[in-house]
């Protein structure tokens, strides 16, 4: 076990958090958690264009885990312009995942639409703020469960998850990551750490190996690290724990607000 996972078990040990502790839905779990999104969705959807989605670099990880996928790089309605987090746009910083039609908080994909697949933010412990067709906007938006006023779920300051800027959708490398140069040669591992998100539970990733989809107790606090979501945030955050990546990097679990905030609770996870 590698000191990255080892300071994670120990971090998690020590919020007391278990993921599944809150009796989720089976039809609202992340329906796609630890795999990728089936080819068929994204090649032949939308039915009015289909495979419009397609040549997005992360296509395949998109909405398999509760995250703010909209403000990823090389997503569908990804905007790198967009910032009104507290206002029109605050839906782009809530996370999300795609579920089973059945879940009560389930919403038809505009992404992919005809192709049957549903996604809920509610199973991720927050609303829909997003005003479509389809689908009213929830009482209760714009959203800022931080109290911040970022509209986000990670929280402010020192403790902000750092994305964007290590995300380098041209290179193969994590630009202020040079030691991780060998591993970093997916859009998975691109991706991985820039937002809040239980990103050793996603397709692709370092970590992934020791959290298979099947066969584990996620319940259980050896293995409850899997499921827990965590980002990349500054050295002088609070909670931030030194990667074993880079002597340069941390990260930590606590900036995810939905871990222990009253408002909401992640139902995605096992």
């Amino acid at each position: 076990m590698g000191i990255e996972m080892k300071n994670k078990l120990r971090l998690v040990l020590g919020a007391g958090f278990a993921a599944g502790a809150y009796g989720i839905k089976q039809a609202c779990k992340c329906k796609y958690a630890g795999g990728t999104l089936p080819a068929t969705t994204y090649n032949n959807f939308p039915t009015t264009n289909p495979g419009q989605h397609n040549s997005s670099a992360a296509i395949s990880l998109y909405g398999t885990a509760c995250a703010a996928w909209d403000s990823l790089p090389d997503t569908p309605y990804y905007d790198a312009n967009a910032t009104n987090f507290t206002g029109s746009e605050n839906w782009v910083a809530q996370p999300w995942c795609f579920v089973d039609p059945s879940c009560d908080s389930a919403i038809a994909s505009s992404a992919f639409s005809g192709s049957g697949e549903y996604y809920s933010y509610e199973t991720c412990g927050t609303l829909n703020c997003w005003a479509a067709a389809n689908s009213p906007m929830s009482a209760g938006c714009p959203v800022d469960i931080t109290g911040t006023g970022s509209g986000k779920v990670d929280k402010a300051g020192s403790c902000a998850c750092l994305g964007g800027a290590y995300y380098n959708s041209t290179t193969s490398t994590l630009e202020t990551f040079p030691t991780m140069a060998s591993r970093v040669n997916t859009t998975s591992n691109l991706m991985y750490g820039t937002t809040c998100a239980a990103w050793d539970f996603v397709a692709g990733t370092p970590y992934i190996g020791s959290c298979p989809t099947s066969g584990k107790d996620f319940c259980h606090s050896d293995n409850s690290w899997c499921q827990t979501p965590w980002c990349y945030v500054d050295s002088s955050c609070p909670s931030a724990v030194q990667s074993d990546f880079s002597t340069d990097v941390y990260y930590s679990y606590n900036t995810w607000e939905l871990n222990t905030n009253s408002v909401g609770r992640i139902r995605g996870i096992e």
